[in-house]
């Protein structure tokens, strides 16, 4: 968290992508650090950008399993519906991490559990 507010601090881009496209938030996301994702989004870093497989630090939060860094970054405006390349939203990562509060938390922001996968699969399918 204090890296993140450093680098607000001194003006920092905090949409900065990696060369594989992963963003300061994402990496917070992906290693459950909600005090820098705080710092993050609330200095300005966008949570709805994709890294070059299309995933966004709400599907970062998704796969690792972390509830409260999903409904901090649904609180500051994360798309619960933003497909990756394979056509995966957060919530068929959620349920296929078997991850019933992530799930509620995507549903009680409107998620669109109807969204299929490149492979035809909703959110639905996969919890079968």
């Amino acid at each position: 968290a204090d890296a993140a507010k450093a680098l607000i601090v001194a003006g920092a881009n905090l949409n900065l992508k990696t060369d594989n496209g992963t963003t300061a938030l994402m990496f917070a996301a992906e290693y459950n650090n909600l005090d820098a994702a705080k710092a993050l989004v609330t200095g300005g870093a966008e949570a709805n950008l994709q890294d070059k497989l299309g995933k966004t630090a709400l599907m970062y939060a998704s796969i690792n399993s972390t509830l409260d860094m999903t409904i901090t970054l649904l609180n500051y405006g994360a798309d619960v519906d933003i497909q990756d390349h394979d056509g995966n939203t957060a919530l068929h990562f959620a349920v296929e991490k078997n991850e019933e509060e992530q799930v509620q938390a995507l549903l009680e922001h409107g998620v669109n559990g109807m969204i299929k996968s490149k492979a035809g699969k909703t959110a639905g399918d996969i919890a079968k």
